[in-house]
């Protein structure tokens, strides 16, 4: 498999082959290393993804005439995405198990940027933001939340895919930079080799 990032902010695009994108995942000296796709950055995956799948009739208005776009993220145990908010969206767990935080639009202050792991491991001895919500997303499982919704993830196994959509544009969010030894730049024959 292959994957591209194509971005509009006039950055190098970097390609990486599947291969490479599940090795540094899975590389356990790397901090919270994320995969992210979606149909706007990465048309020619997602339409091959999305034949494998039907999206439910009462969620197909959340990219209906491109009002959004299809997302596929993947993460391995212990990675984690902070408290962020968007618009509607649906996500669909395809393998692994995920734990979810919510907190409703109104929330102040907004809440903290935080692995959201950390939750979780006593050791860390931090608590999720008072009068969150929190469930656990398991394979087959489908969430639901509207717009302007504050939500954190935290991967629970080894192995996480879902699949989903997003109303609105797409959002940069503040990932951190990968180390220089992370980031490659590749041709298309370099991929193909």
């Amino acid at each position: 498999a292959q994957a591209a990032n194509k971005n509009d902010d006039n950055k190098p695009q970097c390609r990486l082959p599947g291969s490479e994108i599940i090795k540094l995942m899975k590389d356990k000296t790397k901090k919270d290393v994320l995969f992210f796709t979606n149909n706007k950055e990465n048309p020619e995956f997602m339409k091959e993804l999305s034949k494998e799948y039907q999206v439910p009739d009462f969620l197909s208005h959340i990219n209906k005439d491109g009002s959004g776009f299809e997302v596929l993220s993947a993460m391995t145990i212990g990675k984690s995405h902070t408290f962020h908010k968007h618009g509607e969206s649906w996500i669909g767990q395809v393998e692994g198990r995920k734990m979810w935080w919510f907190l409703p639009p109104t929330t102040t202050p907004k809440p903290n940027r935080t692995n959201a792991c950390h939750y979780l491991d006593p050791t860390k001895n931090v608590q999720p933001p008072p009068g969150s919500l929190s469930c656990i997303q398991e394979p087959g499982d489908i969430i639901w939340f509207p717009k302007d919704w504050y939500h954190a993830t935290c991967a629970l196994d080894d192995w996480n895919i879902a699949i989903g959509a997003q109303q609105g544009p797409l959002i940069r969010q503040a990932f951190d930079v990968l180390d220089q030894d992370q980031h490659k730049v590749m041709t298309q024959e370099q991929i193909q080799t």
